[in-house]
């Protein structure tokens, strides 16, 4: 993966299920926060997409595989990066790790998110943008 953005996050409260661990949509969110960063990373956001292309960028797959429990206040690192330019999709690679006050890091979450590019009104789908394949590939 050429780029990779890594964000940090601490584990709120309200991020928790019921056995005090950070509940699954929670980590959805963070891969979903790290796509975007991504994009900001260039100057781009899913609301600036359409407008410089003409196309949308439709999440159709996610899979997350969960590794190891991370709890509140513990400091994460969200990595996200492209993995894969098609003709008409892109997926991305992301991790969450947990990281120790020494720098370690502990694998608690990796996803795999396929991203379609479509027509505006979103009935079908369109290549990947060059100018995003300059970037990203």
């Amino acid at each position: 993966m050429p780029h990779v953005n890594q964000e940090h996050h601490t584990v709120r409260s309200y991020e928790l299920d019921s056995y005090g661990h950070a509940n699954n949509a929670a980590i959805t969110q963070w891969f979903e926060h790290g796509r975007n960063c991504l994009l900001m990373d260039h100057g781009l956001d899913y609301g600036r997409i359409e407008p410089r292309w003409g196309v949308r960028f439709v999440l159709v797959s996610s899979k997350v595989d969960y590794r190891s429990s991370v709890r509140m206040g513990q400091k994460l690192v969200i990595s996200t990066g492209v993995s894969k330019l098609g003709r008409t999709s892109t997926t991305f690679a992301q991790k969450v790790e947990a990281e120790a006050a020494d720098g370690a890091r502990t694998l608690a979450a990796e996803c795999e998110s396929v991203i379609v590019w479509t027509d505006p009104a979103m009935k079908a789908p369109q290549p990947v943008p060059e100018a995003f394949k300059q970037l990203y590939g």
